[in-house]
């Protein structure tokens, strides 16, 4: 409809309203611009990166960007850049264009712009099979690496992530496209970086990357989960009606899952670093969990994703309160151990009788105590060592069989969200670094590996189902099979005692046979 009504071309070559009685107003041209990029908007968010699922073209729209809302609610004519950068209606004489055009748009146009690459990110991961390896200069990943980053550059400081800058868009009401604007570039930066995920985004790429570069796009990604987390959360400060887009609960939701997955399958529970990682992660999750409960009221996705992201919660909550009981009752045990150390015998022969007593006799006495007390406590520590070699036949108290808390402690649910008024750079960690995680002291924890199995049921892939989405050879085959559909993997095992059906619309009607008519 939108191009039956030519809004993907310019009304006029006259974008000054200089010639008099020449159609629409200056306001009116560039409403139908915003109304363009609109529709174009919703095409590539359905779209997904499917061309088939889309119905606009970039190529086909042929208008300039929309600009900023200065110019626009003033009424004041301006000359801004198409969607290529640095491109302009090639009817604009070269004294028309300003020497810094990208003044001259704002929230829209570069949103516009963010949604454009995020159509060709979404692309590019359906398609790993055709594609180079990442690694190389020359590959696809690199250049949209690249223009993310460019992208993300060329923010004025009025849109980059401040807390100056959130209280700005809430005078201005543009809170909420702030709020989707940070959150849309942090997740297209996770969609590029998911190869490093394979085994939880079901993806089968050709080559192999090295450690060092799958663990550098693995800590990007948790790092921009935390910053999705941030956003939402200093955004929620002015009013949870500003996270009411539709697609912010599946962030919070996703971000939980990123998270946990990051720490329990990728660091592991049983190191050092996977502790700090949780203390340090368990923040985000309290308050995405959170968000999630208040955009119930806004959205029926986030009524659906709750339970699942509040069973995921409990399981980590339980397993951080048992690895900190172990550690604790460690430590104890170790002080407990030094201060026998350096408390002197009672009963040594020093303590007892002065270094110059004659008594022989007493001496004699107490130096056999002392050698029955030795032989005593080592054939103890004997029978000990041979216990701890049976296999016990009764269940151990562990963080994987412990039932987790019905609710979080006072303490824990009033712990504020993680804020942070700023990030500089969307620049990658270094090849072999890590994200840094501050605690005054570190305990040496005992290993919890099975306590990571318990997020398996979040995490495992779908039977039958060992790639990347696809479109079909076939219009039926992708509805054969029942159940739910392979995209929910977290939500699979809630559902598993429930009898799902085929997919609506089954191959019969797919294949021109109508189905059963339902009754009048």
């Amino acid at each position: 409809m939108a191009q039956a009504l030519q809004l993907n071309l310019e009304y006029s070559t006259d974008l000054f309203h200089d010639e008099p009685n020449n159609g629409p107003t200056v306001c009116s041209k560039e409403a139908r611009r915003r109304l363009m990029w609109s529709c174009y908007i919703s095409d590539t968010l359905i779209g997904s990166g499917v061309s088939m699922l889309t119905l606009l073209d970039e190529n086909d729209i042929k208008i300039q960007l929309p600009c900023n809302e200065r110019n626009f609610v003033l009424q004041v004519p301006c000359v801004t850049e198409m969607l290529p950068l640095g491109q302009f209606l090639p009817f604009v004489a070269p004294e028309q264009i300003p020497p810094r055009a990208i003044d001259n748009i704002g929230i829209v146009a570069l949103y516009v712009r963010l949604i454009s690459l995020r159509k060709r990110v979404l692309k590019y991961v359906k398609r790993l099979d055709s594609s180079q390896p990442p690694w190389l200069p020359e590959s696809e990943f690199a250049r949209l690496d690249s223009a993310l980053h460019e992208w993300y550059q060329q923010l004025p400081p009025s849109l980059q992530f401040t807390r100056a800058a959130l209280y700005t868009r809430r005078e201005s009401s543009q809170l909420g496209a702030f709020v989707l604007l940070q959150c849309t570039y942090n997740w297209t930066t996770i969609d590029l970086y998911r190869i490093a995920l394979p085994k939880l985004y079901r993806l089968r790429p050709p080559w192999d990357c090295s450690d060092d570069f799958r663990a550098r796009l693995q800590e990007t990604i948790f790092v921009h989960a935390q910053r999705c987390s941030t956003v939402l959360a200093d955004a929620s400060r002015h009013g949870i009606k500003t996270l009411a887009d539709t697609w912010l609960p599946s962030i919070a939701f996703d971000g939980n899952r990123l998270m946990l997955y990051y720490i329990t399958q990728i660091i592991g529970l049983d190191t050092d670093k996977g502790q700090l990682a949780l203390a340090e992660c368990m923040p985000y999750c309290r308050s995405n969990l959170e968000l999630l409960n208040s955009m119930q009221s806004l959205s029926a996705m986030a009524e659906s994703l709750y339970p699942t992201a509040d069973e995921m919660l409990k399981k980590a909550s339980s397993i951080q309160q048992a690895t900190r009981a172990q550690a604790l009752e460690r430590f104890g045990h170790e002080g407990r151990t030094r201060t026998r150390e350096a408390t002197p015998d009672h009963n040594g022969p020093d303590y007892v009788l002065q270094p110059t007593s004659v008594y022989r006799m007493a001496r004699d006495s107490i130096a056999t105590q002392e050698k029955h007390a030795s032989e005593k406590s080592r054939a103890q520590r004997l029978r000990n060592q041979a216990a701890s070699s049976i296999p016990p036949s009764s269940t151990v108290v562990s963080p994987s069989n412990m039932q987790a808390p019905s609710q979080y402690s006072a303490a824990s649910r009033a712990q504020p969200p993680p804020t942070f008024s700023a990030w500089t750079s969307p620049s990658v960690p270094a090849a072999g670094t890590t994200p840094t995680f501050q605690r005054d002291s570190l305990l040496q924890l005992e290993p919890t590996a099975p306590a990571m199995h318990e997020f398996d049921t979040f995490f495992s892939s779908t039977t039958g189902f060992d790639g990347s989405w696809q479109p079909a050879e076939t219009a039926s085959a992708g509805f054969d099979t029942g159940g739910l559909p392979p995209w929910l993997p977290a939500m699979t095992d809630m559902y598993a005692d429930l009898n799902f059906g085929p997919w609506p619309m089954g191959s019969d009607v797919m294949n021109g046979h109508p189905g059963p008519t339902a009754p009048m």
